[in-house]
């Protein structure tokens, strides 16, 4: 993976893989108020398209990933939450492909995807950022709301 990562909430460490609170004695940022609105927002959009989507989560950490042109994230599980709430995103900039078990969907700024139910610990990733797709901006930004506790 080529990308510039912001933790908010958590920050998740390697070596050994762990999640942590604070890093070299400073504290994680904080997940801004409003994400959870956003997330309230569109899940009950999601839920319209497929019921199985499951309930809301409470939004403890956001991952706000920048990928540069023709960058992306390997195929991959989401194992270590304890909680099987589903995953907000929420891509803006360059298109991309967001492949979950296979399926390949055409991720364009301004969408939100969200992996909840059955779907919540497929194995998934985004192929890299198109170039020349955005006026926004050259490459692609990525929030992914998630809860990490059950409760």
């Amino acid at each position: 993976m080529d990308a510039w990562l912001l933790s908010l909430g958590w920050f998740w460490a390697t070596n050994p893989y762990r999640m942590l609170r604070e890093v070299d004695g400073h504290p994680v940022p904080a997940v801004p108020g409003n994400f959870q609105g956003i997330a309230d927002r569109v899940m009950e959009r999601a839920r319209e398209i497929d019921p199985l989507v499951g309930p809301t989560p409470r939004i403890q950490t956001a991952l706000v990933n920048f990928y540069p042109p023709g960058k992306g994230m390997g195929l991959h599980v989401d194992a270590d939450e304890k909680s099987g709430n589903a995953v907000v995103s929420l891509s803006f900039g360059q298109d991309t492909v967001f492949r979950i078990e296979g399926r390949d969907t055409l991720l364009m700024s301004g969408d939100a995807v969200v992996f909840g139910g059955p779907a919540r610990r497929a194995r998934h990733g985004v192929l890299g950022a198109r170039s020349g797709t955005s006026d926004l901006l050259e490459g692609r930004l990525n929030i992914t709301m998630r809860q990490m506790e059950e409760r």
